[in-house]
């Protein structure tokens, strides 16, 4: 009895497990059922528009990769990010079928989440590939920081995704740290050689920006007048851009030219001076004793006041002429722009009467080179550097002169007497095509053969025909021939700037690091530089 009831209860027991395991499996069934359920209650359809965002705004930050101008290295890595998340977009399209326990509620409330922070980084290389984005880092956040905030933040939703990054985390670490460093340290170093040009007091200006690990400009706060001085020039870029940005869009409403333009200036407010160079005056301003160039214009461009206006609106520069705007002679039936009144004339016109010694020819070229970059943050090109349009001061600062927004008022404003010397320090694109669109790569093209002349104190292809220059800038290599005791860095620095191969060639920002580094250590035998 014992052992029959024994073995019914053993019986029994086996029953009830039977039943237990028979309950669990029919619950996992269930659950994988209801799964299924769910995976096919989400279609791709509802995902595809997140999908399509990704695309595009991968495309956005391609093209702003392309053109960045500053920070190139940490734009890059983040490209690489964006660059992943697109990849396993598409794939994820092309395999839907395979992929079905991704379409759930939770993935696309977390791809909403990706997309937004997509969105953010996007933003964020628009504000840090230029230098007019720049000013909003300097207070309250650095780049180094928004950086690691968006790329933890991304890297989490990828890695809740089941996206996969194909660098390795470790290596990309690595990769996201030396692009910061090195990034920070050369804007840095832009940014403190623009803010010299619009600062006298050099010595403090290199004491508050120095060296900097985590920030565009981690300036001391017992310097904050030029603290606050950095952030105008930086957010004057962005001013600039917005007002002129403002004005194209032509909207009803919007901003319209004829709401800056400035009324001419009134003549009896100057003294006329003897003084003059060609086509430029020399006139005094009657309120403090200024002197100021009267530059009579060739002809007036449709836009003539609505430039000048804007031109006023550059910030003050050592390393630019100075526009104050325009006067009107009714009697002569003429018109004058306005500037500052350079003393020692052109560069070409200094050269040929004073001996240039070598810190001079470093301190003119390293103007020049400030000035441009100047100019870029507000994207304007020259179109026509060379030593006649470069103006030395009462200080000997050169000065750049004789640009505008447009080509048509550069134009109008040069002496058309030596236009012929244009053609020396033309690149070999434009020479072959009249078509090609003039860019910085033209400019520097024509910045290195100003280089040379520096150098050598003489007009490029002085011993050559004018008829038969082109032909000679057209040579590979291009015959430069330095006579001077000229440092091995300036030489080779000439030679790149002037390679016959636009994407070969230097840009502003390196050429200026790289003639400020001569400036500090200008050895004229030993000097080797690598570009």
């Amino acid at each position: 009895m014992i052992e029959s009831h024994s073995e019914f209860k053993n019986h029994d027991e086996n029953n009830d497990r039977s039943d237990e395991i028979s309950t669990d499996k029919t619950a996992e069934r269930v659950s994988e059922a209801s799964k299924v359920v769910k995976f096919i209650t989400i279609p791709i359809n509802k995902f595809l528009p997140l999908f399509g965002e990704i695309i595009t705004i991968m495309q956005e930050i391609v093209d702003m990769y392309k053109t960045a101008e500053t920070n190139k290295r940490i734009c890059g890595v983040l490209l690489d990010r964006v660059q992943a998340a697109e990849a396993a977009v598409n794939n994820l399209k092309i395999r839907e079928k395979e992929r079905p326990e991704f379409f759930t509620e939770q993935n696309i409330v977390i791809l909403r989440k990706l997309v937004n922070v997509i969105k953010k980084i996007a933003d964020y290389i628009k504000e840090i590939r230029e230098l007019k984005g720049l000013w909003k880092y300097i207070n309250c956040k650095s780049v180094a920081a928004t950086f690691k905030v968006l790329t933890e933040e991304f890297d989490g939703y990828m890695s809740s995704l089941n996206f996969a990054i194909t660098i390795e985390l470790k290596l990309q670490g690595e990769r996201d740290k030396a692009a910061l460093s090195k990034d920070v340290q050369e804007t840095n170093q832009l940014v403190q050689q623009l803010a010299i040009s619009i600062n006298t007091n050099q010595d403090q200006l290199v004491d508050c920006i120095d060296n900097i690990e985590d920030n565009v400009a981690d300036i001391k706060e017992n310097v904050y007048e030029i603290k606050e001085s950095v952030k105008k020039m930086l957010k004057g870029f962005d001013d600039f851009h917005v007002l002129k940005r403002m004005i194209e869009v032509q909207a009803e409403g919007a901003l319209k030219k004829e709401d800056i333009i400035e009324k001419p200036l009134n003549s009896y407010d100057f003294s006329r001076t003897e003084e003059e160079r060609g086509k430029i005056r020399k006139w005094i301003r009657n309120s403090d004793d200024y002197e100021v160039a009267f530059t009579e214009m060739n002809s007036l461009p449709e836009d003539l006041y609505f430039e000048v206006s804007m031109l006023k609106r550059l910030q003050e520069s050592r390393d630019i002429i100075q526009f104050f705007g325009i006067v009107e002679n009714e009697r002569l039936s003429k018109t004058y722009l306005v500037t500052e009144w350079p003393k020692y004339g052109s560069l070409e016109e200094y050269y040929r009467k004073e001996a240039l010694e070598s810190p001079l020819k470093l301190q003119i070229a390293l103007d020049i080179v400030r000035g441009l970059n100047f100019l870029q943050a507000y994207k304007i090109l020259h179109h026509d550097v060379r030593s006649a349009n470069i103006m030395i001061d009462t200080h000997r600062h050169a000065k750049i002169a004789n640009f505008g927004m447009s080509r048509r008022f550069a134009d109008a404003s040069k002496n058309l007497k030596n236009v012929v010397d244009a053609s020396r320090y033309k690149a070999p694109e434009k020479i072959k095509n009249v078509d090609y669109e003039y860019d910085s790569r033209c400019e520097v093209f024509s910045f290195g053969i100003l280089l040379w002349e520096i150098a050598e104190t003489k007009l490029p292809f002085s011993n050559i025909e004018t008829n038969l220059i082109e032909c000679e800038i057209l040579k590979t290599p291009i015959s430069l021939i330095f006579q001077s005791n000229v440092p091995e860095k300036w030489k080779k620095l000439v030679f790149k700037a002037t390679e016959h191969d636009p994407c070969k060639r230097p840009d502003f920002k390196s050429i200026l690091f790289k003639l400020k580094s001569l400036s500090e250590d200008p050895d004229t035998s030993s000097n080797k530089i690598y570009l």
